[in-house]
């Protein structure tokens, strides 16, 4: 649905990758000058187990975060604004920027932030590794989450990436990003 060159949008492989996690179903009603609908179905939970085995959290302990402010960097405006809603339904204060210049601009201001939430493929010459090498030479107490789609993407060119930049890889879960987050502000 884009131009080339323009980024590639949350796409249906993401959304798919999404609701498949999450034990769904997608249905898509296209028809030609009427428009498009689509359709999530998702299983209802109940509090308990997962279907690992692993236990439920209610809703109210996963929000149950420590004051922290997060800066969020995402190219893609939907994704951005996903980012931004779950982290600040996790109980973080958040300011999210389209760029790695804006991002930078904010970290060498006044402005304090906990922690860098950054996608690693963005368009305009700097990724989010790049981002993340930059403010980590300039605040190197800063935690740093990577998020990428693809691992090739956030592999090292070196072989061993900086042990003070995390990743996660997209899809996440919220839970598996709320846990990211804690543990990387706890230190």
């Amino acid at each position: 649905t884009k131009p080339t060159g323009e980024g590639s949008g949350l796409g249906l492989s993401m959304v798919y990758g999404f609701v498949h996690q999450s034990g769904g179903h997608i249905r898509i009603d296209s028809r030609r000058d009427a428009g498009c609908t689509v359709e999530i179905l998702l299983p209802l939970c109940e509090r308990g187990t997962s279907s690992d085995g692993e236990k439920l959290q209610s809703p109210r302990e996963e929000t149950m975060a420590a004051p922290a402010r997060i800066l969020i960097v995402e190219d893609e405006c939907q994704v951005r604004e996903y980012t931004r809603m779950t982290v600040g339904s996790l109980g973080y204060a958040v300011e999210a920027v389209a760029c790695p210049a804006t991002a930078l601009d904010l970290l060498r201001s006044d402005a304090e932030y906990d922690l860098l939430l950054s996608d690693v493929v963005m368009p305009g010459g700097m990724s989010g590794q790049q981002l993340a090498e930059i403010a980590l030479r300039e605040r190197p107490d800063l935690p740093v989450l990577l998020v990428s789609g693809h691992f090739e993407e956030i592999a090292s060119p070196l072989g061993q990436p900086d042990p003070r930049i995390a990743f996660l890889r997209k899809p996440f879960r919220r839970r598996d990003l709320a846990h990211r987050l804690a543990a990387l502000l706890a230190g």
